[in-house]
């Protein structure tokens, strides 16, 4: 990282990664090695009330299935600019534009060796509002997967294209000594493909964790809840 200016920094660097999957105790098994070439930069700035940050990606992935002519090579460009307003000390606007890219796994290469990448586009808006014992977060997201890579009812992995648009609300706050933490989503995930819903997604989940420290311990109880996920 590089602090530009005192309300300026930027960050820089490269990333690799080799990784190798063996199969075993099947007629089917098999070994994949994947290897990840990354450069990545990003600027964060301060501006008065507000603040602005830039992240850009670019990666190469390699996957060759050993003893076979299964491989693939991928590249991508991928980004995030985030931009943050300071209203009043309790209240905060954000806002974020982002874009992502997932390689298929070895088991969905082997599975079908045409798979294509998944590539993602997301936007969100959201408000804070904290005070030194709460905050509370509401976040209204949407995003859009494009070949997005999806097992499908014949045990195979195909491409597809997903949309998914809802609201999140987050908080947590301390109260007579207790650490509260709860969440619920609300969303709408759906296979546009398909125009069906979103396999094995839920439409509505959501936590509550209370928690109390005692005598160095943490104690508490986390319960999780979700709606029905179609297969």
């Amino acid at each position: 990282s590089y602090q530009v200016r005192p309300e300026t920094k930027a960050v820089f660097g490269a990333d690799v990664s080799e990784d190798k999957f063996i199969g075993t105790g099947s007629q089917l098994a098999y070994a994949l090695s994947r290897r990840n070439r990354g450069l990545y930069a990003g600027l964060n700035n301060h501006i008065g009330r507000m603040n602005l940050a830039i992240n850009v990606r670019h990666e190469r992935y390699h996957l060759q299935q050993e003893n076979s002519t299964t491989k693939a090579d991928y590249e991508a460009n991928t980004g995030l600019v985030g931009l943050g307003y300071q209203v009043t000390p309790a209240w905060r606007l954000t806002g974020t534009f982002s874009s992502g890219f997932s390689a298929p796994t070895a088991d969905a290469l082997s599975s079908n060796p045409n798979i294509r990448p998944e590539r993602h586009q997301s936007q969100e808006a959201g408000a804070v509002y904290q005070v030194r014992d709460a905050l509370l977060r509401m976040v209204y997201f949407k995003s859009k997967a494009t070949d997005a890579i999806i097992y499908d009812n014949n045990y195979t992995y195909i491409n597809g294209n997903i949309d998914n648009e809802g609201l999140e609300f987050s908080g947590r706050a301390n109260v007579d000594g207790f650490s509260i933490k709860s969440s619920v989503t609300l969303q709408d995930p759906r296979d546009v493909t398909q125009n069906l819903p979103q396999a094995r997604r839920a439409k509505r989940y959501g936590s509550l964790d209370i928690s109390r420290s005692l005598l160095g311990y943490e104690a508490g109880v986390k319960v999780y809840a979700a709606g029905a996920r179609p297969d």
